[in-house]
């Protein structure tokens, strides 16, 4: 996978969450927190997944999978990991997010402007 289709998926995923989060009733001042496994630490152990009340984690091929729309937080995966493969990536306010994201969007149209003048 391409390092641009990664930064797209990281970003997606913090859409995902913050459309989540929406329509579970959190305010402007709570907080967000993502977890991300890294692979080249994880063993494929499936303790993470085992331990996970909301069965936000999946296990494809030995590698695991954090589906972030069904995570709830607890840390119990980071908790378990005997490898720290699952870290927390920093907790942000929606507020954060949404100047990020709005932030991203005028790059992106910068972007899109600079490649339709070649």
């Amino acid at each position: 996978m391409k390092r641009s289709e990664l930064w797209i998926l990281f970003c997606l995923s913090y859409i995902c969450r913050y459309l989540f989060s929406m329509n579970n009733g959190m305010d402007e001042e709570s907080k967000i927190t993502i977890y991300r496994v890294k692979h080249t630490e994880c063993v494929g152990c499936g303790l993470c997944a085992d331990s996970c009340p909301k069965n936000a984690i999946s296990m494809k091929s030995g590698l695991v999978q954090i589906i972030q729309s069904k995570c709830n937080q607890c840390g119990l995966c980071a908790d378990i990991c005997p490898k720290g493969a699952i870290t927390e990536i920093i907790p942000i306010s929606i507020y954060e997010l949404d100047t990020t994201i709005q932030e991203l969007k005028d790059r992106l149209d910068d972007v899109i402007t600079r490649i339709g003048k070649l």
